[in-house]
């Protein structure tokens, strides 16, 4: 009996006895690898929707078998695989998956980098894919929040982050002669590091033939990558200095990758800050008398706190210290830019910022602030285009500081064209919710 290493991973969905493609891919493992038993069918009926259901199932196979499957597929001909573990009324009837393009066109492939379905401890996968186009309607109940809920906890990953994946057949090739590699840092005396790496193959794989390629990464690039022939499963490389980032990949004349790592630091030295639990405070949140919500609250001695580094310690002054300080920092920017955070001393000057971005929108403006209150109206809301409509989110004491609003609402505002302002106040319900428009 030959030995089921490979799975067929298969997503599809029927109705009315129609057969729908959804997502599929195939995993060839290499000799040696664990037999695989898969699955049998886990099914989810669409609600809203009769005779309609989604199926996951992984069916174990010979790589013959597997790879024979995906060849057919290439050329339109989809159908249900036979499960050896349990029957269906479905064997091999053809699943439909419409026109499917190759990538790479030319049918070759490529070193699998961050794919969410294929396993990061399997280094080294070569991969190319089958994609099609799926219609609407499927992608609509696909895409749908339950459903696509459900499938990513089956899947461990979720099509509206990946909706490219729908409809599409990828084929994945785990290496034959890495299995694993190891690699450990030994600072030398004189400053320099030594970096030990242990290399573990497959049953009955060699490393003849494989080459080592290793890369630093410096502070502003890539130092000369160093090679070296594969003659022992565990190696030494003897850098010249104190290593930064590292990253290898190992080669093999005819096999093509069989690992990569992309550059990586080590783990010098870790920060630790211990504080001792001197008192615990009990908060309750009443509504009348109701209790609504109830946590606690630790406080600390500070002069009992401290804090200790476990290895290295930091070198602000040297240069890569500084590198990765002012790029993280930059980092941190992008992220504050990117979500429009800017710090103001001059109210005047924020004020007149505020209004102007308000001003720049086109289809709505949303307001979200705890303290907006009935003059903020005039001098924010307002400016926005007269026929944006403004969403305004405040809490209730806001408003109760300011008892001239309700005058505001029923008064002013009407006079403002197409401007809406929708007040959602927190824990008053007499004026929970309250729109004016004209």
């Amino acid at each position: 009996m030959m030995a089921r290493s490979s799975l067929i991973h298969l997503v599809w969905l029927v109705q009315d006895d129609h057969r729908k493609l959804v997502f599929a891919f195939v995993e060839l493992f290499p000799e040696g690898y664990p037999y695989q038993s898969g699955h049998p069918f886990i099914a989810r009926k669409l609600p809203d929707l009769p005779n309609t259901s989604l199926f996951i199932a992984r069916f174990p196979m010979t790589n013959a078998e597997a790879e024979a499957w995906y060849v057919e597929a290439a050329k339109g001909n989809i159908r249900l695989p036979k499960h050896p573990d349990k029957s269906s009324k479905g064997d091999l009837e053809t699943i439909d998956a419409g026109a499917l393009l190759p990538e790479p066109p030319d049918g070759s492939e490529c070193l699998a980098i961050e794919l969410p379905f294929v396993a990061a401890l399997l280094a080294g996968a070569m991969i190319c894919g089958l994609f099609g186009l799926p219609d609407v309607s499927l992608r609509n109940l696909i895409l749908e929040s339950e459903t696509t809920k459900w499938l990513e906890e089956n899947l461990h990953f979720s099509f509206k982050s990946y909706p490219e994946y729908l409809g599409a057949i990828f084929r994945v090739r785990y290496n034959e002669i890495v299995r694993l590699v190891d690699r450990k840092l030994s600072p030398r005396a004189d400053g320099g590091d030594d970096e030990l790496i242990r290399i573990s193959t497959w049953p009955g794989a060699s490393l003849a033939g494989c080459e080592v390629w290793v890369m630093e990464q410096r502070p502003f690039g890539l130092a000369p990558v160093y090679k070296e022939a594969v003659t022992s499963s565990v190696m030494t490389i003897h850098w010249p200095r104190r290593i930064e980032h590292t990253g290898m990949v190992i080669f093999h004349e005819t096999s093509g990758v069989c690992w990569f790592s992309a550059p990586l630091p080590y783990m010098r030295a870790v920060k630790m800050h211990m504080g001792t639990v001197t008192l615990t405070k009990t908060i309750e949140v009443w509504d009348g008398d109701k209790l609504k919500d109830k946590y606690e609250v630790h406080e600390t001695d500070q002069t009992l706190s401290s804090r200790m580094v476990v290895g290295e310690p930091g070198d602000k002054r040297s240069i890569a210290s500084r590198f990765y300080t002012a790029r993280h920092e930059r980092e941190q920017q992008k992220i504050r830019d990117a979500l429009g955070v800017r710090w103001f001393d001059d109210p005047t000057t924020a004020a007149r910022e505020i209004r102007s971005i308000i001003s720049r929108g086109r289809d709505y403006v949303w307001i979200v602030d705890p303290y907006f209150a009935g003059s903020d109206l005039f001098r924010f809301a307002v400016a926005a285009q007269g026929s944006v409509p403004v969403d305004v989110l405040t809490s209730a004491m806001a408003l109760e500081r300011e008892a001239k609003f309700k005058w505001y609402l029923s008064n002013i505002l009407p006079s403002y064209g197409n401007l809406l302002c929708e007040v959602n106040c927190l824990n008053v319900p007499q004026i929970r919710h309250r729109k004016c428009t004209e």
